[in-house]
Parts: C-alpha cells; sequence; structure tokens
C-alpha cells in the first residue's frame, strides 16, 4: 500500500470516529484533506471501499498492539488490563453513530468484521487465561474456551445490541464495567489481590 494511501485512510478513519461515516462525504473527505476527488479515487474506487480499508488498516493497527502486549513478559492481569486500557481509549475517541452506520450502511463489512474478529479475539482471551491459570493469578476451574466466548459475546452486545445502547453510559464506561466484571470472575485470591492494589495505583479511566 502506497504511502499517500495510507495517510488518507489514517486521517478518513480520524473523520469517521469524530463524526461518523454517513455524515462524511466523499467530497467532505477531499475538502478535509485538500485534494481532488479525482485523486481521491485514484486510491479508492467508492466510498464503500475507502470504509472497509479504513476498518480492515485500524484492525490491523489494533492486532499489532494486542501481539505486543502478549508477547511482552508481563504477566496475564497486567496484559489484560493493558490490553483494556487501549480499548478504553479506542472507545472515548469513537463517536457512537459510527457503529450505527457500519450496521445500517455497510451490513455485510459488519458481518465479516464481527466473524472475522471473533477468531482472533476468542485466541487472546484463551491464551490470557491459559497464562494466567499458570501464574496462579486465574481460578483453575474455568474452561478458557466457554469463558472466552462469553467475553466476546458481551463486547459484541456493548458495541452492537441497542438494549445496552439505551443505558445512559459512554461506551468506554460500558466496557470498563464488563472489564472488572470479567476480572472478579476469573481471578484467584493471589489475583484478587494483585489487581486490586495494581488499580489503585493505576486506575482504568
Amino acid at each position: 500500500m502506497e504511502e499517500k494511501e495510507l495517510f488518507i485512510i489514517k486521517k478518513v478513519g480520524e473523520l469517521f470516529m469524530k463524526y461518523g461515516i454517513k455524515s462524511v462525504s466523499m467530497d467532505d473527505i477531499a475538502q478535509h484533506l485538500s485534494i481532488s476527488k479525482k485523486t481521491l479515487y485514484q486510491y479508492f474506487k467508492d466510498k464503500a471501499d475507502l470504509v472497509t480499508k479504513v476498518v480492515n488498516t485500524h484492525n490491523c493497527d489494533s492486532d499489532q498492539k494486542f501481539v505486543e502486549i502478549v508477547n511482552s513478559n508481563m504477566n496475564a492481569i497486567d496484559a489484560l488490563i493493558m490490553v483494556s486500557k487501549h480499548l478504553i481509549e479506542m472507545l472515548k475517541g469513537m463517536n457512537p453513530p459510527i457503529l450505527y452506520d457500519l450496521r445500517k450502511y455497510y451490513p455485510e463489512l459488519t458481518k465479516e468484521l464481527i466473524v472475522n474478529r471473533k477468531e482472533h479475539v476468542h485466541n487472546n482471551i484463551k491464551n490470557n487465561l491459559l497464562k494466567g491459570i499458570s501464574e496462579g493469578l486465574y481460578r483453575e476451574d474455568m474452561n478458557p474456551d466457554v469463558i472466552s466466548a462469553i467475553y466476546i459475546k458481551r463486547m459484541d452486545d456493548i458495541i452492537f445490541e441497542d438494549e445496552l445502547q439505551q443505558i445512559n453510559l459512554p461506551q468506554h464506561e460500558l466496557f470498563t464495567q464488563l472489564f472488572i466484571y470479567h476480572i472478579h470472575g476469573i481471578v484467584s485470591t493471589k489475583g484478587l489481590k494483585y489487581f486490586e492494589n495494581k488499580i489503585k495505583n493505576e486506575p482504568l479511566i
């Protein structure tokens, strides 16, 4: 991918995060980036193509961040906290209409996004659970596959379900509640003590 294409994708992603997808036209994008629409269409055949590339690039960047955390020497709780803080910051900067726009105007992309992400997230959560169990920080009486599946379902509910959207809380706060709920369900006595001391000194939000 060319450097200019990556630059456009990054800047358009910022616009989508701030204003949503539907309200940002190709004309708006060209004007914001001080380029012609002709130049824009040299890299993207239409807005749907642009949206797809923005979403895919964002996911690749997030995956890289998560891989760096997973491959670090930190323990399972610290790694889970780091990943969760990254997600919280991402949700803080996201305008809620972006998810509505994805579901309504790009249903196939949304479906593909959900399906493709589930395996990746499932593996990350499962590996974190196995690591935490081996470190004595998580309970040994868990089925990592089941707990990972439950966690993913709850994440989907926060991001995509209308019922939770009606709760008068920003998404990053909903996710923070899910994270606290999740970690209290998986930690051992040793892990709970470590977690409580950790967030006392380093609040999640």
